[in-house]
């Protein structure tokens, strides 16, 4: 039996300024589309049951247009498979904030028993679900958000069976504290195949238990994620784990880093144009880091350049980083936001009255500051 095994998709997730031609949030659609190369990877493989492992939405009420796109491609998907399994197990950002407020993945779920229900679709939302499938010799423990603590038996029931236990959270194997969920508590020596959700990070924990990371970098830090993005596929008889990576929709470029020593703050701009190499018309994620700055160079580096290189990029992330004082020791400091980069950062995630475009409204503020004589690096 194959199971491909994925988690944290965060379909809704929106970032930046940049809209497409119908105004949608740019990242919002790239999420979306890597979402769809993903089902299409797992497709051509085949798998038996397919499993998401959490965080199917970055919020609890995701956009209507995220929502109905969604279902569409999922019902594509499921009558391409002929209504194969795809267990779908909540994650702590599909769960609902309110009391009493539906889960959202309710209408995916195969026990709607409806027109609309997609065929083969299990939804485990807020308590711990056993799906049991005796014709394909398969079973699953699905353990979403918030359902640790149930007192439900971690054990499969038939060692005959294919078994798997579906997780989203599992802190405690991470050795963060307060966790209630570990991998000895979940029997994981007992399972075929430990499907986690949460972290970002593909990370094996056992040969048998396995974070899939995320589709997409969708993480307040994803600077910080894996460069390669996909799933996991195991296989019952062979115990074989294997990635299968799937380039998401817009590239993210780290670039090397510029010493910036003994640099004045226009020698930094032109080594930030120098080392500004990606694909023209390509508008990736684009992040730079200036190390060993003095504090009067660092407030000297034209705003223009920043600006230009910015429209080049669907975002352009400059990380400046102090020369250590005299006799510190360790990693210099980074500094600390510039007054422009704060409205920047401000300018990008406020709600904006209807028909006032952002690109605009960002730029005025930059001026607007200059004309005060406030210089970018001012706190």
């Amino acid at each position: 039996m194959k199971i491909a095994h994925f988690s944290d998709t965060h379909l809704g997730y929106s970032r930046y300024t940049r809209v497409d031609s119908r105004g949608l949030n740019q990242r919002m659609v790239d999420v979306v589309e890597t979402f769809q190369r993903v089902l299409d990877s797992i497709h051509a493989a085949d798998p038996d049951v397919v499993i998401h492992a959490g965080d199917f939405f970055d919020k609890d009420r995701p956009p209507n247009i995220v929502i109905i796109t969604a279902y569409k491609r999922l019902v594509k998907f499921q009558k391409l498979r002929e209504g194969k399994p795809f267990i779908l197990v909540a994650g702590n950002h599909d769960s609902p904030k309110a009391v009493g407020a539906g889960n959202i993945l309710s209408i995916f779920g195969e026990h709607l028993q409806t027109e609309y229900s997609i065929p083969g679709v299990y939804v485990v939302e807020t308590t711990p679900r056993r799906i049991e499938l005796p014709e394909i010799g398969f079973e699953a423990l699905c353990i979403p958000w918030g359902g640790e603590n149930s007192g439900v038996d971690m054990k499969p029931l038939d060692k005959r069976n294919s078994s798997v236990i579906i997780a989203h959270g599992l802190d405690g194997a991470l050795g963060l504290p307060g966790a209630t969920l570990s991998l000895p508590r979940m029997h994981y020596q007992e399972w075929d195949y430990v499907a986690l959700g949460d972290f970002h990070i593909r990370k094996e924990l056992a040969p048998n238990a396995w974070y899939c990371g995320s589709t997409d970098y969708t993480s307040t830090n994803f600077w910080e994620e894996d460069l390669q993005k996909g799933w996991n596929l195991f296989d019952t008889e062979s115990r074989d784990v294997r990635f299968m990576p799937v380039e998401p929709a817009r590239a993210r470029v780290p670039l090397a880093d510029i010493d910036a020593t003994g640099l004045s703050g226009v020698d930094i701009g032109d080594e930030l144009l120098r080392n500004a190499h990606w694909e023209d018309g390509s508008l990736p994620m684009v992040r730079q880091c200036v190390r060993n700055c003095s504090p009067t160079s660092r407030a000297e580096v034209p705003n223009r350049i920043r600006l230009d290189l910015a429209d080049r990029c669907l975002h352009y992330q400059l990380d400046m980083y102090l020369a250590p004082k005299d006799g510190e020791k360790g990693e210099a400091k980074p500094r600390g936001a510039t007054l422009n980069e704060d409205w920047q950062n401000y300018a990008e995630a406020r709600d904006l009255p209807l028909g006032l475009d952002r690109k605009e409204f960002v730029e005025t503020g930059h001026k607007l500051m200059k004309e005060a004589g406030s210089d970018s690096s001012e706190n």
